[in-house]
């Protein structure tokens, strides 16, 4: 076979993977969508179950329930009109097709990772009380910094530079009654200017992120977490996918052992990314 042929064969073989790998893309992105569609019908059905029943019997409903359908239904209408939004304005990466990256069960609302059980598998009830004040870098939605407030009543901050995202979790913060708890700003986290101090940091997957918005140097960025927490404050640390058994991280992880303390790491999703309690050194072992 000559090198023009081999060479057009193997161009041929490329283009054939990139074609599948968009065509896999596409079809995911489908997917996502029909499920968020049949979530919000279902979020519809729950509604009209509940007026039914109210209707056959007001005891045998929760009226709280009843009470709020209204104001139930306008929440996911506003998250709905900033996911509409955010896709025809919206121009950098869209994580999770578009939509919520975060869900929250007790919401109904549609996303990629259940923050509740996040909120139970990081053991975040016995890390934080009622004192606390968080930051979350990163947060989408804010729907972990939301829960934690929700479940605790520690003040909360969030910083994402996603606006719409950013006002789906002020929605919910509104309609949970907690939005004097939390303060969730659309920033990018490197241009985020405070005079707070935190008692807790959530970087959840942050310290890099796939849209390309944040990219800073890992030690860099370590340094800025620590001088924004508070005397012994702690860092809940969780690591990309791609971390996971890379041993350039787990190299640059122990350099920052003149900052935190931490003893190993969990496991979390199947393996596929590790979580790390870290202590703020004051002052760090430089």
């Amino acid at each position: 076979m000559s090198l023009f042929l081999r060479g057009l064969k193997f161009l041929k073989a490329i283009a054939g993977r990139v074609v599948s790998k968009s065509l896999q893309s596409v079809f995911r992105n489908k997917k996502i969508t029909l499920a968020y569609y049949l979530n919000e019908l279902g979020v519809r059905l729950i509604v009209l179950s509940k007026r039914m029943m109210l209707k056959i019997n007001s005891f045998a409903v929760d009226k709280h329930i009843v009470e709020n359908q209204d104001r139930f239904l306008l929440l996911h209408k506003n998250i709905d009109s900033e996911i509409k939004k955010q896709r025809r304005f919206y121009s950098s990466y869209k994580y999770f097709a578009g939509y919520p990256y975060q869900q929250l069960s007790i919401l109904n609302t549609f996303g990629d990772r259940n923050t509740e059980e996040r909120f139970d598998n990081y053991g975040l009830s016995s890390l934080i009380t009622h004192k606390d004040t968080v930051l979350d870098i990163g947060c989408n939605c804010g729907f972990m910094a939301i829960y934690t407030a929700f479940r605790t009543g520690c003040k909360v901050y969030g910083v994402d530079v996603n606006a719409y995202m950013i006002n789906i979790g002020r929605h919910v913060a509104d309609y949970l009654n907690i939005s004097n708890l939390v303060h969730l700003e659309a920033v990018r986290f490197q241009e985020y200017k405070t005079d707070n101090k935190f008692s807790v940091i959530f970087s959840f997957a942050s310290h890099w992120t796939d849209d390309k918005n944040h990219r800073p140097d890992f030690h860099d960025y370590m340094v800025r977490l620590h001088n924004l927490l508070d005397k012994d404050g702690l860092l809940i640390f969780e690591s990309h996918t791609a971390d996971v058994g890379n041993e350039e991280f787990y190299n640059k992880m122990q350099d920052q052992r003149k900052l935190f303390l931490w003893d190993g790491s969990k496991l979390l999703d199947n393996n596929t990314r590790e979580l790390y309690i870290m202590r703020k050194i004051s002052p760090p072992n430089l």
